[in-house]
């Protein structure tokens, strides 16, 4: 079921991975896929991407005329927690409470969502949302589309209920860590129940690793 979603990154000026995988081992080759590509689901409205090392221009002009949520690693003695919104733009920056709750961690979590009123697009990656990784590092990802419900709009107690609440009673592992996840990094609310609003049950076999790695000289989430 995983290997169905892998995919590798398109470099800029290499031949193509397919070529180079059938040359030196014979093994069929993972598809390619670039960020751009990723980016554009039809119908898209929203979109929220997290990295340690973000390159803002690289992420507005593959989101642009969408609302674009920017969770990333940031300086504590320098820049505030919370929600912050970029001048000019449809864009706002997340900088999660937990770094200053753990000075030492480090946000390096690499996730992209897109919405739109008929599918959300989970992207989890290797690479951070700077245009040098996508376009000179070889990288690897997984997606999958999800497809909204398509019963008739809930009642507003039912459309305010998290996405944790909402899906978890079916033992989801792969919502409830997304949910979790969204939650611990301070995503907008609107983010986590909207979540609410996709079926993710062909996700169940799947494991979303949300963990706190100690290393001697830092903590990575």
């Amino acid at each position: 079921y995983i290997l169905r979603g892998l995919y590798m990154n398109r470099l800029h000026n290499v031949p193509p991975l397919e070529a180079l995988e059938r040359e030196h081992s014979g093994k069929p080759p993972l598809p390619e896929v670039s960020f751009q590509e990723l980016a554009a689901l039809e119908g898209r409205t929203h979109a929220l991407v997290t990295g340690f090392m973000v390159h803002f221009d690289f992420l507005q002009h593959a989101f642009m005329g969408v609302d674009l949520t920017i969770v990333r690693h940031y300086d504590t003695t320098q820049d505030n927690p919370g929600l912050h919104p970029l001048p000019g733009t449809r864009a706002h920056v997340v900088h999660p409470r937990v770094l200053v709750t753990h000075p030492r961690a480090k946000m390096h979590a690499k996730l992209m969502l897109v919405r739109s009123p008929h599918r959300l697009r989970i992207v989890i990656l290797s690479a951070n949302p700077a245009r040098h990784e996508w376009s000179q590092m070889a990288q690897v990802l997984w997606y999958r589309d999800f497809p909204s419900f398509a019963s008739e709009p809930r009642d507003a107690t039912e459309t305010d209920r998290s996405c944790t609440s909402s899906q978890s009673e079916s033992g989801n592992h792969f919502l409830i860590s997304l949910c979790t996840f969204l939650n611990a990094m301070d995503c907008p609310d609107d983010w986590i129940h909207a979540i609410a609003r996709y079926n993710l049950s062909e996700s169940a076999d799947v494991r979303l690793l949300h963990k706190v790695l100690i290393h001697p000289a830092h903590i990575y989430t």
